[in-house]
């Protein structure tokens, strides 16, 4: 054999020894790390993405460590894990009888830490450095997007309301949460929902209307790659609910739901609380998400009919805006700004009803 051959050779097995899951000298060495989820949501296979994890929810990292398939136990395994906001965290742990390392730990739940993590695996085999990486999304595994309604709503009437959705998980988040959460005694809570509740607030602050609704729409996925989509978002988290809107449209939804607005309620701005909660009372998935209505009277007057009265009070402040000595708030039946034809048109159509 040449030396130039024998030269050849030596690089070659080099190359081989510090690639992945690599073969050596016909023997098989083998590291594959993963998450506690099943596949194909785990991460299973060399340099996969594993699903997303929620805020507090503990990561469980499985290192399988395989020499001509079987388990190589007592191995040493190095963990480095980088964190989207650049922070490295390294570990260690051996493996079990079976070859699989196991180790947990829970990510810094704070907002600068969500996005993209990367968790790498070495193994020093004799002499032999194999390795494999993991990569994973943190964050709320469903965020409300928008909350969103007509701009006026009136005191004893139903208004709709429409909640856009969207997740950055492939599973159904119940059953992610079913496996995470435990109650204080360390037991497991399972049959999570994932209930929307609906609360409008009057310009004092008052609870004037609730609904509640299970998005039971939302299961578990697999139109898209998890590999792809992981690198995709983790590149965009700034505005990654818009890049799911746009790119990865059935992992959004839109909820419509009708709200009774209280015939005691303040007229005035009202806002429009939307929480996604496990159960009630339960975990909330996500912080709330914000909308803000008007809530006017069809009756001006308060005296339960539409009718002169209540004309009166809009042609008082006609032609008025906000600031003008006559402007009332409650004659701007169209929330334009200005108290014009309109909105006597509004309260005539109602002429003569019980309001």
């Amino acid at each position: 054999m040449s030396r130039e051959l024998i030269l050849f050779l030596i690089v070659i097995v080099g190359i081989i020894c510090v690639t992945p899951n690599c073969s050596v000298a016909g023997s098989e060495i083998c590291v594959d790390l993963y998450t506690q989820y099943l596949s194909p949501w785990g991460g299973q296979g060399p340099h996969m993405a594993s699903d997303a994890f929620p805020p507090d929810g503990v990561v469980v990292l499985k290192t399988n460590v395989t020499f001509q398939g079987d388990g190589v136990p007592d191995k040493l395994v190095y963990y480095t894990i980088e964190a989207p906001n650049g922070e490295a965290y390294s570990a260690t742990d051996f493996t079990q009888a079976d070859g699989i390392a196991v180790f947990e730990y829970l990510p810094p739940s704070s907002q600068d830490n969500f996005g993209q993590w990367t968790v790498k695996a070495d193994v020093d085999l004799a002499g032999t450095i194999v390795s494999d990486t993991l990569y994973f999304l943190m964050g709320w595994l469903v965020e409300v997007v928008e909350v969103d309604a007509l701009p006026v709503a009136y005191r004893s009437e139903t208004m709709s309301v429409n909640v856009t959705l969207t997740r950055i998980c492939m599973q159904d988040p119940r059953d992610i949460m079913n496996m995470l959460l435990k109650g204080s005694s360390g037991i497991p809570i399972t049959d999570n929902d994932l209930l929307l509740y609906v609360t409008v607030t009057d310009q004092l602050s008052q609870f004037v209307g609730t609904s509640a609704l299970d998005s039971s729409m939302i299961t578990e996925l697999g139109v898209y790659d998890l590999n792809e989509f992981v690198g995709a978002i983790g590149d965009r988290w700034i505005d990654h609910m818009h890049v799911i809107l746009a790119r990865y449209s059935k992992l959004a939804n839109l909820i419509s739901n009708g709200i009774a607005i209280s015939p005691l309620s303040f007229c005035g701005k009202a806002t429009i609380h939307a929480n996604l909660i496990t159960d009630f009372p339960g975990v909330p998935y996500c912080p709330e998400g914000l909308g803000y209505i008007w809530i006017r009277a069809r009756d001006l007057n308060k005296n339960s009919r539409a009718n002169i009265l209540d004309i009166s009070v809009v042609a008082k402040a006609y032609g008025t805006e906000p600031g003008d000595p006559n402007w009332n708030p409650m004659a701007d039946m169209d929330d334009n700004g200005i108290i014009d034809i309109r909105d006597i048109a509004k309260v005539a159509k109602d002429y003569g009803k019980t309001v």
